[in-house]
């Protein structure tokens, strides 16, 4: 006896239809589950009514949001393809809401341990020049809340000690522009580079890969800043940071000292904006509200409209 559904041979023709438009394959299996539920459940009549789609759509006790939606949307595209071929088969009307996940912000108090951890884990580093190096980029993504491929991408000619500023090229909104940075990370950055000079790895690149040919990639930074957290411990269940934690907590950071010292924060979010490289003030407003309670402080303390200012116009001091 054969352990499928009356609907199998459908299901393969629709998913050898959709992989044939460029659909990825993987995304379909959830085809292949339906098929075992309708056997099981004995759903051999030639209707797939809407009792049965609801119960398949019932959210499963160890399942997220996400994997939920992503079950019923399949399964609502093969219903679709059904009625295309004459068959009665209900689509659903049921729509998940993904949870957002709640970015990871360290606590101010602890970067200077962090970080202290950081070094002492990356000493043991093999790659040599790594050692000083993946130090050096992330607290340089956390100090003027760069993204990891911004900082990668870093080159030496970008950079402008005089004024304190980095020209960021090709960021993910293709927009160039300058971030600054702190006298303090002036200073570490100047020491890092006469250490790289020294040991002759210097050309093009701020932060050059193991052989000097080309820019450190995102995945290496990555690779080493989980080994470090994992190290240095102290972080409970799923909630863990990653490199883009530097940057969250950036700009958490400085906005709670812009608000804790009642700074005008009309006339500082535009440059909070633009140092991020975000697209509008909304972004940077939400992604601030989204971690914290006290955006409510915010919203009393600023205005509906905020003005258009552009980098060279002021700098910002962190």
């Amino acid at each position: 006896m054969s352990n499928k559904s009356i609907y199998r041979e459908y299901i393969e023709d629709y998913i050898n239809f959709r992989i044939a438009n460029n659909y990825k394959a993987a995304s379909l299996n959830t085809l292949y589950d339906f098929d075992d539920f309708l056997y099981k459940n004995c759903y051999e009549k030639n209707v797939l009514s809407k009792e049965i789609i609801d119960k398949w759509d019932e959210k499963r006790l160890t399942e997220t949001k996400v994997g939920q939606s992503l079950r019923i949307r399949t399964v609502r595209g093969f219903c679709k393809y059904l009625n295309a071929c004459g068959i009665d088969a209900h689509i659903s009307t049921n729509y998940v809401k993904p949870e957002k996940n709640m970015p990871f912000v360290f606590d101010r108090d602890d970067m200077p341990s962090f970080f202290r951890g950081i070094d002492k884990y990356c000493l043991g580093i093999r790659t040599k020049h790594y050692r000083y190096m993946i130090p050096a980029i992330l607290k340089l993504m956390y100090t003027s809340g760069l993204r990891i491929g911004e900082a990668c991408n870093i080159k030496i000619n970008d950079i402008d000690m005089e004024n304190r500023r980095i020209h960021i090229r090709d960021s993910k909104n293709l927009k160039s522009r300058y971030a600054y940075i702190s006298a303090s990370t002036a200073d570490l950055l100047k020491k890092y580079m006469k250490k790289m000079k020294s040991d002759g790895l210097f050309e093009t690149w701020l932060f050059p890969n193991s052989i000097s040919t080309n820019h450190i990639l995102k995945s290496v930074v990555d690779h080493y800043f989980k080994k470090a957290v994992k190290t240095i411990g102290g972080f409970e269940g799923s909630h863990y940071p990653v490199p883009h934690s530097l940057r969250h907590s950036f700009t958490v950071h400085i906005i709670n000292d812009w608000v804790s010292s009642g700074r005008d924060l009309n006339e500082l979010m535009p440059y909070l904006e633009n140092q991020l490289g975000h697209k509008g003030l909304n972004e940077t407003m939400y992604y601030y509200h989204m971690v914290f309670e006290s955006y409510e402080i915010i919203q009393k303390k600023t205005k509906d409209v905020y003005p258009e200012v552009k980098h060279d116009e002021k700098r910002m001091e962190w």
